[in-house]
């Protein structure tokens, strides 16, 4: 499975490393096929308004029921050191208290002005789960960087996304006026699960922004519940909001799909509506059988293809890896994990939450939760290199944040804790932790020219971007103050 990691330099410099290519003063050099990407960018002085140079802080409050936010609040400022306002808020609210959404986001305003904290931005969302430890409703987080900018933006259905071949004029329509302050940002974004438009934006942030590192969530829901995204006091049932940030601030990111390959490698060969599967072709076997893919994969079962256990692993959940790239025959192929959300009985076709193309390869997958923590390993000593060159750039880790699927476990609270785990040993780093356990991600993958491409799908500029299911994304954001 894939990794992806973004991480911040020193000022006024733009560095990165994609796929084992190391660049050196604009020269790319292969290194072997590392699954690690890291970016730096930090901005210039003149900061204006939405700067701090006092110093970093991180902190992270919980609370309970609608009057819950004030006990968030409290707790999450003392994280905050003596005189630091915070610039950014992440607020997240279990799905089950959406009638509460708009009073609790006013709430958290009036907390804010008696803290004299008068310019923070506030994002966020509903959430399926927010605890991993205990029962509650709501999880805030607080952000202050020094010398940073920060601003956020929304787009929602009535928002117009009209065709721009420009990245100036992508990022002024994003971005607004202040697009002129940002070079290569981080952007962490929430999206509606329904939001019909989420990855024509997400591949336009990857044309304008090509270097800069884009993660985040989706809005999650309970049954019967409402779902939303939070922007300030606005709460939007139908689109996306971010918060961007440039300066003194790195991040790591890790995508961890936590999945494994069953069965034989599969070409689609019939596709309707561009998520349905009526007909694949198994390659590289002796045979070659082609027919429908879960007829296929019913036969397997009576053969050696699936072992016993894998078997018993896919009645719990399996899924479908969309190949990212071309591999040579002896290599593994690279995927992209999406939901199977639904087999037709009549025909054995079966429908994925995610584009598909005839053509494309693919392959089933189980969740395999060892599996998950050895990719999860493998994939944190490569950060933990990166750490240490940060930290002779005197940037240090603050924060842990940690969106990940309701699917990614059958218990998946303590998955999801024993990875946690993981990365603060495998790192040696203590620091806050603002988990949000929900029905989708996004994140990197390498993978040019799969799926993401604008502005004409399969003729323009290919970004690298993706939205997930059933996967953990890690954030480790480093500052200019050591924390642990």
């Amino acid at each position: 499975m894939l990794g992806f990691q973004l991480g911040a330099g020193s000022i006024g410099s733009t560095r990165w490393r994609r796929l084992g290519y190391q660049a050196s003063r604009g020269r790319l050099r292969e290194r072997g096929r590392l699954k690690v990407w890291t970016a730096s960018s930090a901005g210039a002085d003149g900061f204006g308004q939405s700067v701090s140079s006092i110093s970093d802080g991180f902190g992270v409050g919980t609370g309970r029921g609608p009057s819950g936010v004030q006990s968030a609040v409290r707790q999450a400022s003392m994280g905050l050191p003596d005189g630091l306002a915070p610039q950014i808020a992440v607020l997240v609210i279990s799905a089950k208290l959406g009638n509460s959404f708009e009073r609790m986001l006013r709430d958290l305003k009036k907390y804010f002005a008696l803290q004299r904290w008068n310019d923070v931005q506030v994002i966020g969302g509903s959430a399926s789960d927010v605890f991993l430890e205990e029962e509650g409703d709501v999880k805030l987080m607080l952000l202050g960087v020094g010398e940073t900018r920060f601003t956020t933006f929304t787009v929602d259905s009535c928002t117009s996304l009209d065709l721009d071949l420009r990245q100036e004029g992508i990022r002024e329509k994003i971005l607004g006026t202040r697009s002129g302050q940002f070079e290569d940002p981080i952007f962490m974004l929430f999206k509606t699960p329904e939001f019909v438009n989420a990855e024509k934006v997400i591949s336009m942030l990857d044309f304008a922004f090509p270097n800069s590192a884009k993660f985040g969530v989706h809005a999650g829901n309970i049954p019967l519940r409402r779902e939303a995204v939070f922007h300030n006091e606005e709460v939007i049932e139908d689109g996306m909001c971010g918060i961007v940030m440039e300066g003194k601030i790195a991040v790591d990111l890790i995508v961890s799909q936590g999945a494994r390959s069953v069965g034989t490698v599969l070409r689609v060969d019939e596709v309707e509506d561009g998520t349905t599967i009526t007909k694949v072709k198994e390659m590289g076997t002796s045979m070659e059988s082609q027919g429908a893919p879960m007829t296929l994969f019913d036969m397997w079962q009576y053969t050696d293809v699936i072992s016993g256990r894998d078997q018993g692993l896919a009645e719990k959940c399996t899924m479908i890896g969309l190949g990212i790239d071309k591999f040579e025959e002896g290599e593994e192929p690279e995927y992209l994990v999406r939901r199977i959300i639904g087999i037709d009985n009549t025909n054995k076709a079966l429908a994925i939450d995610g584009k598909v193309r005839q053509g494309q390869i693919i392959q089933f997958q189980v969740r395999d939760g060892q599996s998950a923590l050895v990719e999860l390993e493998s994939l944190l000593k490569k950060v933990a290199v990166f750490k240490i060159e940060k930290s002779v750039e005197a940037k240090f880790p603050i924060a842990l944040l940690l969106f990940s699927d309701t699917e990614r476990d059958v218990d998946t609270r303590k998955a999801l804790a024993t990875e946690i785990a993981l990365v603060k040993e495998t790192l040696k780093i203590s620091v806050p932790v603002f988990e949000v356990i929900s029905d989708g991600q996004i994140g990197p993958l390498p993978a040019p020219g799969f799926v993401n491409y604008y502005p004409i799908k399969g003729v323009g500029v290919c970004g690298s971007t993706f939205e997930h299911s059933t996967t953990s994304v890690f954030a480790i954001l480093y500052g200019s103050s050591p924390r642990g």
